[in-house]
């Protein structure tokens, strides 16, 4: 009875072993993620695919304020999914009133396994862009 518990067991680790390898993490690392004054009330967005396979999210789009927080979250499963958000935070004292302020975002991934991806940006929780990406070896 005991050599069938651990077999049992064992097959239990190297299943929890390859399960947690196939659905592997992928992260994320900003190059750029701020705000600025632009001259227009424009949105902006690219999903391009790099030569390592890695995918790099640039883009802007308005905000409150030139002090409003930008951070975003990621999430990849069957799809990947970026939504860029800004916080509203009090204006700074001084403001030129030509600045319109925009939230401005650079973002890459690490390297995704071959296959197809859905890829969907978001700004502030609303759809700016859905589209398919494939990744090939």
């Amino acid at each position: 009875m005991s050599k069938f518990w651990v077999g049992v067991g064992i097959i239990f680790i190297a299943g929890v072993i390859a399960a947690s390898s196939a659905t592997g993490e992928t992260k994320t690392f900003p190059h750029d993620l701020e705000t600025e004054c632009r001259g227009d009330k424009t949105t902006s967005n690219s999903i391009t695919l790099q030569p390592d396979n890695s995918l790099r999210f640039k883009g802007y789009f308005p905000v409150e304020n030139t002090n409003s927080k930008i951070t975003y979250s990621y999430r990849q499963g069957n799809s990947i999914v970026l939504n860029v958000k800004s916080q509203k935070l009090p204006a700074p004292e001084f403001l030129w009133d030509s600045c319109l302020a925009s939230g401005i975002y650079d973002i890459q991934t690490d390297p995704l396994q071959p296959g197809s991806y859905p890829v969907e940006v978001k700004h502030n929780g609303k759809r700016i862009e859905k589209k398919v990406i494939r990744v090939r070896n």
